[in-house]
């Protein structure tokens, strides 16, 4: 069984190759101090990326799917983001193979939460304007 931590790198390398088929260079911190992952070229502007991923999905009361992501550093989620460590969240959910691509400014993150939930069955939802939405970056 692969671990979180393992989990966890596989959605950043699958975001690499993603990045780099669509035209933007990844940079990678040598260490893992910052409040980011990764920092991507895109055509000259630079965006710093926090990568979350889950390989879990939910059910909620109301029967839509919910896919939950932590939005904070440490294992045990201990450390909350703040708003300046990064300009986008960016969410991947392995078990349905989708990616969310969310402005640092429209996650809890801005409000001081440290949980982000997507529903990929509710087209009202906040979060669907934001999947795949790779031409943020553009």
């Amino acid at each position: 069984m692969i671990g979180n931590n393992a989990i966890g790198k596989v959605a950043e390398l699958e975001f690499n190759l993603i990045a780099l088929r669509r035209g933007y260079a990844c940079l990678w911190p040598s260490v893992d101090i910052h409040g980011y992952d990764c920092v991507i070229d895109c055509n000259g502007r630079l965006y710093r990326v926090q990568i979350k991923s889950t390989s879990t999905v939910h059910k909620n009361n109301r029967g839509y799917r919910e896919v939950k992501f932590t939005c904070s550093r440490g294992r045990q989620g201990g450390v909350p983001y703040d708003c300046g460590d990064f300009d986008f969240l960016v969410c991947y959910s392995h078990a349905l193979k989708k990616w969310w691509i969310i402005p640092i400014e429209e996650t809890p993150i801005a409000n001081g939460q440290r949980g982000l939930s997507v529903y990929p069955d509710k087209k009202e939802s906040k979060y669907t304007k934001y999947e795949n939405a790779w031409h943020l970056f553009d």
